[in-house]
């Protein structure tokens, strides 16, 4: 069964590309443990003068 070897080849090189990838990026949460203080508050806004 070549034709079988060959599409679990590509897919599982898919799979490690994948992976690989999610691995680069890391998610903004798992990097910051819990919100900023001043989640709540409006943004500044600038005044026309």
């Amino acid at each position: 069964m070549a034709v079988a070897g060959s599409w679990q080849r590509s897919l599982c090189e898919s799979e490690q590309v994948r992976v690989q990838a999610a691995q680069k990026h890391t998610l903004v949460w798992a990097l910051r443990q819990r919100p900023p203080t001043d989640w709540n508050l409006p943004l500044p806004q600038e005044k026309d003068k």
